[in-house]
């Protein structure tokens, strides 16, 4: 084979072929190259607009993902490659992850609602999806919870996101509120301005929020002791009010709220007894 041949056949099959494939190579560093100017245009504007680190993060990754995807096919299409049968393959391999992953992007939908309209944050006590704990970290698939236990759970963001959310750290001040029993006929009026002042005394309780008050009768009145403290105080002035009501009705006795529920007049979380009960069949007539 001649000279002239080798020209002529590099003319009509190599320098093609290098051409597209140097056309390819331009394309993508410049698709490239135009996809981090973007990328971060997107990451300044969302971080302007104080958008969560996280959240801001996982956004600018995925987009960039994706669009490296349709400039690896616009690659394809330069060279000569048939992308129609790609996309398609694409598009169901998308679909089988989208189902098979439903759990995961319900998880991932609610982590950035969550982010995005922060019904708690990192550090609050909250109570939500069956765990009680304070928040260490807010993912956008799963929570870490440190429970009251020093015990830390992942739970998952819808999970979280479709239970009742008690954010109890997102209001300064708690009510403290504890509910107990007193035999009926005793001479308790005396003894409610007594825990009154006893409860006004209590070093974090706000002085005006403190007072006794008759919230019912069941098998005997049933008594509700109730202040307002800090949020941080809350477990402290909870346990010195229990105190109050042991040392001031200790005397004519006490018991937690009956509830019909039990059928007596049990303790519930309180203390002494002495509190009434509901007499026994025989001895209604007595």
């Amino acid at each position: 084979m001649n000279p002239d041949s080798l020209i002529k056949l590099a003319q009509l099959y190599v320098v093609p072929v290098a051409l597209k494939l140097l056309a390819a190579v331009v394309v993508w560093y410049i698709g490239r190259w135009a996809i981090g100017i973007g990328i971060n245009i997107m990451r300044k504007t969302l971080t302007h607009n104080k958008l969560d680190s996280t959240l801001v993060r996982y956004i600018c990754s995925i987009a960039s993902g994706l669009l490296t995807v349709f400039l690896a096919i616009g690659v394809m299409s330069v060279i000569g490659i048939e992308t129609t049968s790609f996309a398609a393959i694409a598009a169901g391999a998308g679909l089988a992850i989208g189902a098979a992953w439903s759990g995961m992007l319900s998880n991932f939908a609610a982590g950035v609602f969550m982010i995005v309209m922060r019904p708690f944050k990192v550090g609050d006590h909250i109570e939500a999806g069956g765990v009680t704990g304070i928040v260490k970290e807010i993912g956008l698939f799963a929570s870490q919870v440190d429970t009251e236990e020093k015990v830390l759970t992942l739970v998952g963001n819808a999970k979280l996101f479709e239970d009742k959310i008690s954010n109890f750290t997102a209001n300064p001040v708690r009510v403290c509120s504890i509910e107990f029993g007193v035999p009926s006929g005793s001479p308790f009026r005396p003894k409610m301005d007594e825990l009154k002042t006893a409860l006004q005394a209590l070093q974090h309780v706000d002085k005006e929020s403190a007072r006794v008050r008759i919230k019912g009768f069941s098998y005997g009145p049933v008594l509700e002791a109730i202040t307002e403290c800090h949020q941080e105080h809350w477990e402290d002035v909870q346990g010195e009010m229990a105190d109050c009501i042991e040392r001031t009705f200790g005397e004519i006795g006490f018991s937690g709220a009956p509830t019909l529920e039990r059928g007596r007049g049990g303790s519930e979380g309180g203390g002494g007894g002495g509190g009434a009960e509901k007499p026994e069949a025989g001895d209604e007539g007595e």
